[in-house]
């Protein structure tokens, strides 16, 4: 990746090297797809491009990030009363103050990890 000036790296200008000459390809065991239209394919081959990439845990619960179908169906039937558009819109205060705080923050110069552990940022959100 090549730098753009402003200090963040070239990422537009990666995506756009993947797009024309790796728009699929395998890294560490994921997947990394550059082009919509491939990703659509990929989401319909679940022989090719499966989710179960590692055994789960003995005792564990079955995980829908890394599951296909059927146990994936099962999976995301059980959560998607939280996806409803009516679920959505009714936390949207919520969201919106937490944003706040999390803008307020960063104003402030404090230091705020979006997605370490022990992130601030990343509670409490609701995950009912």
């Amino acid at each position: 990746m090549s730098d753009t000036g402003n200090g963040a790296p070239g990422v537009h200008e990666h995506y756009r090297h993947l797009r024309q000459h790796a728009p699929v390809f395998e890294q560490q065991g994921a997947w990394q797809v550059a082009r919509y239209a491939d990703v659509r394919q990929v989401l319909r081959d679940h022989e090719t491009f499966s989710s179960a990439v590692a055994p789960p845990l003995p005792g564990a619960p079955p995980s829908m990030l890394f599951s296909d179908p059927p146990v994936h169906h099962r999976l995301r039937k059980l959560v998607s009363y939280a996806f409803k558009p009516s679920h959505i819109e009714a936390q949207h205060d919520l969201v919106e103050a937490r944003c706040a705080e999390l803008m307020a923050s960063m104003c402030r110069h404090e230091e705020v990890g979006l997605t370490s552990r022990g992130s601030k940022a990343g509670s409490p959100w609701p995950a009912w």
